[in-house]
């Protein structure tokens, strides 16, 4: 994951680390970047990166840099759904999930009382990778949201919280 951050998962890392999905902790591994890493792609055994730093594992690069590995990065798991950004919202959140295969999508909201309040996505069929939907909370009132991915006969669920 790349982003302005000094530690992450227990482990001091600037701006850019791996996470094992399990328990949410920094890998072993430190890709040694010296300021914030906005964007990152895969391409088969390369992971790319993209800045505002100036060096990555002890490299000058200045705002890119590419880092090989002898194994492709692994597909990502049946359903991963990330926490909304930014999270507490006002207006406006980002939901970010996962697939590993075209499917069928249904991303739906619901209040702390169980009622859907909102539908951003009824049985879509979507591309393999990585997915961004807006959500839009301006009308809703504060408090605490859940939303939900289903695909695959998958279920993820996810908490965010209004405030004005």
């Amino acid at each position: 994951m790349g982003g302005d951050f000094s530690n992450v998962g227990g482990r001091s890392r600037i701006g850019f680390a791996a996470l094992d999905d399990t328990v949410g902790a920094a890998t072993e591994w430190d890709p040694g970047a010296n300021q914030i890493v906005w964007s990152l792609a895969v391409s088969g055994t390369t992971l790319y990166a993209g800045g505002s730093f100036k060096g990555i594992g002890g490299v000058a690069a200045s705002s890119l840099a590419a880092l090989s590995s002898s194994e492709p990065a692994p597909p990502p798991p049946s359903l991963a759904l990330a926490q909304s950004a930014p999270n507490p919202a006002r207006t406006t959140a980002i939901v970010h999930y996962a697939l590993p295969s075209a499917l069928p999508v249904t991303l739906s909201v619901f209040d702390i009382q169980g009622r859907r309040i909102a539908t951003l996505l009824d049985h879509q069929l979507q591309p393999a990778g990585d997915h961004d939907v807006l959500l839009q909370a301006d009308r809703w009132r504060p408090g605490v949201y859940f939303y939900r991915l289903e695909a695959a006969g998958k279920v993820a669920t996810r908490r965010m919280i209004v405030v004005r």
